[in-house]
């Protein structure tokens, strides 16, 4: 594969991480402030404890690698893999323990977009990465 088509190729793949990067961060952060907004109505007491703290990790973690897309892709790749992996590892306690928290399996949900752009923006750094000095 030729260098320029690898370049057009990571580049429209870059974008597209971004969009979804992005939109799956945003729809993470409107479900999460939903979920704030929703416990001073009802009697939804875990998004204070310590499942909170983990969702609320997310959260921050997608939201840093989506800022720090823009610089470093691999980076950013990285962080929005590895956002997913508390709301992850809440459902996997979840089955473990047997213990039910309302819609933690949503959390999961919630949060899938964040990895497909985490490896879209590692395929892009690959693609664009130089491989040779006489490229």
């Amino acid at each position: 594969m030729s260098v320029t088509i690898r370049q057009h190729l990571a580049t429209g793949i870059r974008r597209t991480a971004r969009v979804i990067g992005l939109g799956g961060t945003l729809w993470y952060f409107m479900n999460l402030f939903g979920a704030l907004a929703f416990t001073a109505f009802a009697n939804y007491p875990y998004v204070y404890s310590t499942v909170g703290i983990f969702l609320g990790a997310t959260a921050v973690i997608a939201l840093a690698g989506c800022i720090i897309s823009w610089w470093r892709e691999w980076l950013a790749g990285l962080l929005l893999i590895i956002s997913w992996l508390p709301p992850l590892g809440l459902v996997i306690c979840r089955i473990i323990m047997g213990r039910h928290y309302y819609d933690i399996d949503d959390w999961l949900g919630y949060a899938s977009a964040l990895p497909v752009a985490g490896v879209l923006f590692l395929l892009s750094w690959w693609l664009s990465r130089k491989t040779s000095p006489s490229e």
